[in-house]
């Protein structure tokens, strides 16, 4: 059973994440939602052979922010709904529950096999799952839909599905009726040659991690960064990869029961380096990679002490030239460069090398996971 995402920092690209834990056997059809108040993603269900008939009903959890992702089945208590697959499902912030309906119970080729049943998994207290008893009519049952939780109405939204005769192109709603709040995101910013910072005040927010996102000089908004609040419910972030001289934006985005809130928005303005002495001439370094070990996208920190030609490569213990870029264009000063795993290394230990004007210093590097 693998286990992948969607990078979207960049031109999309897919990604393996090694993850850590006895992990469910492979299978399909399962419902998966992203659970943020815990940083987890929740799978329910599935089949888990080539057979048409058969499936079941567990639970899994997949924590995201340990650096290496786990894996841990769940236990709920009460009576557990049907084995299934190709059901709808939501998260539902208000309530901090997972809600599921319909899908096939892979048991016969009958109609009743295909459900119109609602359940919740509810998070607050103990685990446990309820069949819910929606008023008005029901939907007939089905599989393959697909479904959306609707924060400003706080319903779910079903549309089409298979009806185990019929492909269906219908729409329903099950409202519950409630009015969810935003976050509240007050920023402030400070910012020295070669660094930017920024703190949010955050309120409100259904869970404590969220992204950074980031604009240079007016251009596109980019994710940056993954951060998560502390005790008071303040994010603090600081920047070492800009360049004096230029202006930078800043978003958080946070969960709510609105669902995902891109607000915070503060600019900063990193000033230039008024003057330098020989006595504070820039020493040549290089710090290393973060994280370490790599999994795809990491950071170099290092500093040059003219725009001499220069080149940060990276080796494998053999000394063999796996990537090469040159940095001397960025000039004297610290600088922190993004660099990509590319797609053919294998996991192990590498080099990182940084040469200029005849000096080089090496760093270890460990790669994680296979592509």
């Amino acid at each position: 059973m693998d286990t992948w995402e969607l990078d979207l920092s960049g031109a999309p690209a897919w990604v393996p994440v090694p993850t850590s834990g006895s992990s469910p056997p492979g299978g399909y059809g399962m419902a998966s939602v992203y659970e943020p108040v815990r940083d987890r993603m929740i799978i329910f269900g599935g089949s888990t052979s080539d057979a048409y008939l058969g499936a079941h009903n567990d639970v899994w959890a997949l924590d995201l922010h340990p650096v290496t992702p786990n894996w841990h089945k769940l236990a709920p208590a009460s009576t557990l709904p049907r084995g299934r697959r190709t059901m709808a499902s939501i998260y539902d912030p208000l309530r901090d529950r997972v809600v599921l309906f319909g899908g096939y119970d892979a048991t016969s080729d009958n109609l009743s096999s295909f459900l119109n049943d609602t359940w919740e998994l509810s998070f607050r207290g103990s685990l446990q799952w309820t069949q819910l008893a929606p008023a008005g009519s029901v939907p007939v049952g089905r599989d393959a839909m697909s479904a959306a939780y609707d924060p400003v109405g706080d319903r779910m939204v079903v549309y089409g599905g298979w009806s185990g005769a019929t492909m269906l192109g219908d729409t329903w709603f099950l409202n519950w009726g409630g009015q969810g709040q935003a976050s509240s995101v007050t920023p402030s910013s400070s910012a020295d040659p070669g660094t930017a910072r920024v703190q949010w005040g955050v309120r409100n927010a259904t869970g404590p991690y969220g992204a950074v996102y980031r604009s240079a000089d007016g251009g596109p908004w980019t994710s940056i960064a993954t951060v998560q609040s502390d005790a008071s419910g303040d994010v603090t972030f600081e920047d070492k990869a800009v360049t004096s001289g230029h202006r930078y934006g800043y978003l958080l985005a946070v969960p709510s029961e609105l669902g995902c809130d891109f607000t915070g928005q503060v600019f900063v303005d990193v000033p230039e380096v008024t003057a330098v002495n020989p006595s504070s001439a820039v020493a040549f370094a290089l710090d290393g990679a973060r994280p370490n070990p790599v999994v795809s996208r990491f950071t170099v920190s290092f500093a040059l002490p003219s725009a001499a030609p220069a080149r940060l490569d990276l080796l494998d213990i053999a000394g063999r030239l796996i990537l090469s870029r040159e940095v001397g264009s960025l000039g004297a000063g610290p600088h922190v460069v993004e660099m990509g795993r590319p797609r053919d290394v294998h996991a192990g230990l590498y080099l990182l090398r940084l040469a200029q004007a005849g000096r080089s210093l090496t760093k270890r590097l460990l790669i994680s996971g296979a592509l």
